[in-house]
């Protein structure tokens, strides 16, 4: 019984650098924003607009992502969205034209809210055999990131 508990506590602290991770991942932009805009040149209003389009993505996941994460296991949806979510926030800065950024906003909203849904199944997977509440634990060290 050790031992098993034991595994369970180590499964936690890499879950929980993930989830740190995506807070430092989500917020790394927020502080380029008036750099960003400036370099596509866009007026408040047109970039008003493009960053709420953004949200298309972030809806399309939340409808879909469930269903992905049941059939394909949360893992590997971890992978790959974290992947596209991070080579997305490398792109950002360095776009010029305002329908690329709007389609990497896109994509960006996908893979967050994507990688949102995986990494709390994995969090509830780990709740399920641990029989405690790690939930709390994890969102403190997502805030702690952003």
């Amino acid at each position: 019984m050790a031992a098993n508990s034991i595994s369970r506590e180590i499964s936690y602290k890499p879950l929980g650098f993930i989830f740190f991770l995506f807070g430092v991942g989500i917020m790394s932009t927020a502080s380029r924003t008036p750099e960003i805009k400036q370099n596509l040149s866009l007026g408040n209003g047109t970039f008003g607009a493009f960053v709420s389009l953004g949200a298309i993505g972030a809806i399309v996941a939340l409808l879909v992502m469930g269903e992905v994460v049941h059939r394909f296991g949360s893992q590997l949806v971890l992978y790959l969205s974290s992947s596209l979510l991070f080579a997305s926030l490398i792109l950002i800065p360095h776009i010029q034209r305002g329908i690329y950024w709007l389609i990497i906003n896109i994509v960006l909203g996908f893979s967050a809210s994507a990688l949102n849904i995986a990494i709390n199944a994995q969090a509830l997977h780990l709740n399920e055999l641990s029989g405690r509440n790690f939930l709390t634990n994890l969102h403190a060290l997502w805030i702690v990131g952003a």
